[in-house]
């Protein structure tokens, strides 16, 4: 695919984002995004195929580049606490795409992934949010083997559901305007939060991270191997 294929597949992408997460699936059409993409209706099928397609690639592209991006924040030395600092600042930064995404995956009428995106969007194997794997290999590192595996799958859906929760909803207009007349909501305040939930998960993984009983009921089977 040559820089101008890729380019309009890029802003088609961009385009299409924006309005699915403002109109909905039902109340984007390919037409409309081919109109605000400034491309032709052919052009986006043949990119893409149909609507249910670009629709999963929108969600399939944000997985990635958060996934990447997590991934180099994980250098060798980067502790569990400081990698999920570094984590919520970069949803931070990334506001506008944790909503549009979370908008698309929130949606009643999304379409049933097809092909391959089926695969991606249900694999068993994977721990479950964007980088959960990276954050897996960090606590990995930090703990070592002995503690549990059931148990380090609990942390990162732990750590990982407070990053996402509080960078999504800093990223809305409401939440900006609370901030501004209550101090305890601002991001900085946020990220202290961020700070202490990873400090007591990583506390109290060190205190009972042998115990896998303790954590057989919060993690599926196949976790606890």
């Amino acid at each position: 695919m040559n820089r101008e294929a890729v380019d309009t597949r890029e802003k088609i992408l961009e385009v299409a984002s924006h309005l699915f997460a403002k109109f909905g699936y039902d109340g984007t059409s390919i037409r409309d995004i081919a109109s605000q993409a400034e491309v032709n209706v052919a052009a986006v099928n043949y990119h893409f195929t149909n609507k249910p397609t670009l629709y999963w690639q929108i969600y399939e592209r944000a997985h990635q580049r958060l996934t990447e991006e997590m991934q180099q924040l994980a250098q060798p030395g980067v502790g569990l606490v400081e990698f999920c600092l570094k984590t919520f600042d970069l949803m931070f930064r990334s506001g506008d795409m944790v909503k549009n995404t979370f908008k698309l995956i929130l949606s009643d009428s999304v379409p049933e992934p097809e092909g391959e995106l089926r695969g991606f969007c249900s694999d068993p194997s994977r721990v479950g949010p964007p980088g959960g794997e990276i954050l897996l290999a960090v606590i990995e590192r930090e703990l070592g083997a002995e503690t549990c595996r059931a148990g380090k799958v609990w942390a990162v859906r732990v750590l990982f559901s407070s990053i996402a929760h509080w960078s999504l909803m800093l990223s809305t207009s409401y939440f900006g305007k609370i901030c501004k007349v209550n101090p305890e909501l601002s991001p900085q305040r946020i990220r202290h939060l961020i700070q202490l939930n990873a400090e007591a998960t990583l506390a109290f993984l060190k205190a009972h991270g042998a115990d896998e009983e303790k954590f057989s009921q919060a993690a599926p089977a196949a976790s606890r191997k």
